[in-house]
């Protein structure tokens, strides 16, 4: 866990991992040090770069002391992450990707949320910025939709502060009632005590770890601040893990939604339970029709997926208030897998 050292009054830590983003690091360095509140701690934990990063991170900090640099060997971005939490100094902070960037208003609006209503975190709505190399009608084409997602997201309209429980805000997550929230550690603003308690260090070696951190704190956060305004903006590459082929590391992520069902059902939280059980088994048939469209498996690895699919039916149905139907729509399609029965279920 955390340690206990002293934090700061009013300093945002914003810990920002790094690895080989040379094309998009100084536009996200920028976006920080042009934020509209000052008192900031910029930590930048070069993670084994090779495309000359780290470099960059160095050459910034020469020119604004409120930059630090870690440099470490490259063990992924949990490890980064944890390398942030465990020197940071603020009474507040916040995660920021290397090839992401931020609003001027992001850490303002962020830490006012959190002051204004007393929560004990902060969430804004943010945006997904498609990194487009191929031709101009591709280019133009993802501009496009990018103007229109900006658009019907609110962009550049007077933020309102909506304020929730923290079990609110993980029901309005799973059902999807407000664009911003989601199981990412970025665009949110903790308050580092409040983290400390019920956060933990993420876990170094996994892929989409998020998920297995984010859920916590919102769980035991008496009260959320969503600032509805895009002061995010998440940048989809097209090497990163959002676009790569599917890999059968992905199916980690099952651990780690099965196992919020069970933290749910510990804390007598059984309506979150249903409906993180509803979004694993979701998932779960989602990644096995991805691993049967690419063939990466044989037949027995299929099945195997198909029986673990099975036993968390069998075991989420005991949860009070699961719904009986989609108990026998998630039993039948496990026995009946037809490509349409899946895609179907996937999208109830």
């Amino acid at each position: 866990m955390l340690d206990q050292r002293e934090m700061q009054k009013g300093l945002i830590s914003v810990i920002v991992p790094v690895y080989n983003v040379k094309p998009y690091l100084s536009e996200c360095i920028a976006s920080l040090l042009n934020q509209d509140y000052s008192n900031l701690e910029i930590i930048l934990i070069d993670d084994g770069s090779t495309d000359g990063s780290g470099k960059i991170a160095d050459d910034a900090a020469k020119k604004d002391s409120r930059i630090r640099v870690i440099h470490q060997q490259n063990l992924g971005l949990s490890a980064a992450r944890n390398a942030g939490l465990s020197v940071m100094r603020g009474e507040y902070f916040t995660f920021v990707d290397s090839d992401d960037y931020v609003g001027e208003s992001y850490c303002s609006a962020l830490l006012h949320a959190i002051r204004d209503t007393g929560a004990d975190l902060s969430i804004c709505d943010y945006l997904k910025k498609y990194d487009v190399t191929g031709t101009n009608s591709e280019r133009q084409a993802a501009e496009e939709q990018t103007s229109q997602i900006e658009m019907s997201a609110g962009h550049g309209l007077q933020a309102s502060v909506i304020t929730m429980s923290g079990h609110d805000s993980i029901r309005d997550t799973y059902l999807s009632k407000r664009h911003g929230l989601s199981w990412i550690a970025c665009g949110k603003m903790f308050e580092s005590s409040f983290f400390r308690k019920y956060g933990s260090l993420f876990p170094v070696g996994k892929i989409n770890e998020d998920v297995s951190v984010i859920y916590q704190p919102l769980f035991h956060a008496e009260k959320v601040a969503y600032v509805d305004e895009v002061l995010y903006y998440y940048r989809i590459r097209p090497d990163s893990i959002m676009t790569k082929p599917f890999r059968m590391e992905l199916l980690e992520v099952l651990q780690d939604t099965r196992k919020t069902v069970q933290y749910y059902r510990d804390h007598n939280a059984d309506d979150l339970a249903v409906l993180g059980a509803n979004y694993h088994l979701r998932l779960a048939l989602q990644d096995y029709y991805r691993v049967k469209q690419n063939a990466l498996v044989d037949r027995n690895g299929l099945r195997n997926i198909l029986q673990m699919i099975r036993a968390d039916v069998k075991e989420f149905g005991k949860i009070p208030g699961f719904p009986f139907i989609r108990k026998v729509i998630f039993g039948f399609t496990t026995r009946f897998p037809a490509d349409i029965v899946i895609k179907h279920v996937m999208l109830q």
